[in-house]
This record gives structure tokens, sequence and C-alpha cells, in this order.
């Protein structure tokens, strides 16, 4: 395939600048994080704001599958349909290459719907094959809960998003001396099995408590 390239800062602006982060049309985008300091602690600040409920992305394209990512945590995807190509095109756009993770689920009528709590990855490495499909990873930065779904010209579904609640996702790494990580993993593998669930176990157990 063509030789992976970063996304870098965005090159002008994009359709989704002032959807996915709420910026009034007449006025610049603030410059993205600086990777040489701070990294995703920079970036979650930048994504947020101070509460949590102000300021910072408010909206979020939503990319629905079964698979789970965490805060701190990593999560490899494949891109081939083309609604999620533009999705990807779109968010390199924005400041902050922001992505929500959300578990969808089917109800009788057939309508697919979202579950009400996600996780907002970054978009952090991104390559093309020969054929025009995409190999991405996101770093997971914080959960948020969708307050309603946006309508618009997208292929892709897009919510408005609230980050109250999860401010420990965005603090300080933390460290539980009495976890019994192999029974927490034995516990989690279960529960995902009821719920249908798949994650990437390998890079699970890799993760820091």
């Amino acid at each position: 395939g063509r030789r992976p390239r970063d996304p870098g800062p965005p090159r002008g602006r994009g359709p989704l600048d002032a959807v996915v982060s709420g910026w009034p049309g007449d006025r610049p985008p603030p410059a993205p994080p600086d990777r040489r300091s701070g990294g995703i602690g920079d970036l979650r600040r930048l994504t947020v704001g101070a509460t949590g409920s102000t300021g910072g992305v408010r909206r979020l394209a939503m990319f629905p599958l079964g698979t789970v990512l965490l805060p701190s945590g990593f999560l490899p995807l494949h891109i081939f349909e083309p609604r999620y190509l533009a999705m990807i095109e779109d968010v390199m756009k924005t400041p902050e290459r922001l992505i929500g993770m959300i578990q969808p689920y089917d109800i009788p009528s057939g309508e697919t719907r979202l579950h009400a709590i996600g996780c907002a990855g970054r978009l952090t490495a991104f390559s093309e094959t020969e054929d025009g499909r995409y190999m991405i990873t996101l770093a997971g930065v914080s959960r948020f809960r969708i307050r309603r779904e946006v309508e618009g010209f997208t292929p892709y579904r897009r919510c408005a998003v609230n980050w109250s609640g999860f401010e420990r996702d965005r603090g300080a790494v933390e460290a539980d001396p009495g976890m019994r990580r192999d029974q927490f993993l034995k516990l989690l593998a279960r529960f995902f099995d009821e719920q249908g669930l798949q994650t990437d176990w390998e890079n699970l157990r890799e993760a820091e408590d």
C-alpha cells in the first residue's frame, strides 16, 4: 500500500469545522495541540473545556461498531465503506480529529439505534491502501453521553454530546494496587460474550491498569 502518513494539522477549513467544533464561521479554530508537550492530555483539555459541559467539541461524527474503545486505549480499524471513508476525510480536517465510537443495537422494527454512552477516539495514525481503503488507529480520550442525533447531509451519523460525569477519564492515570487483573479480565470476557461484544483482547491484556 501507500506509505503511511500522519494526518497532521488541518489545512484550511473543512465542512465539519464549524459543525463538529462549534466555532463561529468568522473565527479561526484554535491551534492543534502541540505533540511535543502534553499530547493526549492537552487534547483532553481542548476537547471538553474546563467544565466538561461547555466549550470544546460538542458534536461528534459517530462510528457505530460492536468493538469497544476505552479511554487511554488504542483501537486499530480498517475502513472501507464509502460513508466512513468520507467521515475519516472530514474528521482529518478538524483540529482534534475525534471520532465517537459507539455500540449500536437493533429494535424489532429493524431500526438501528445507538447506546447512550460511547468513547471519543483521536485519529493518531493513518495509511491508505492502493485500492483506496484506510487503515487507522484511534487513541481513546474520554467517554461521552449522547444528547441527541444531529440531522444533516453527511452520509454518516453525528450526535451532540455531553462530557459531564467522565472527568476522571481526562485526569491523571490512576492505579489500583488491589486490582485482581486476571479475575477482572475473566469477568469482562463473560460480559462481552453475553452481550455479543468484541474487543482487541491482546491489547487489552497489555494495557495499564
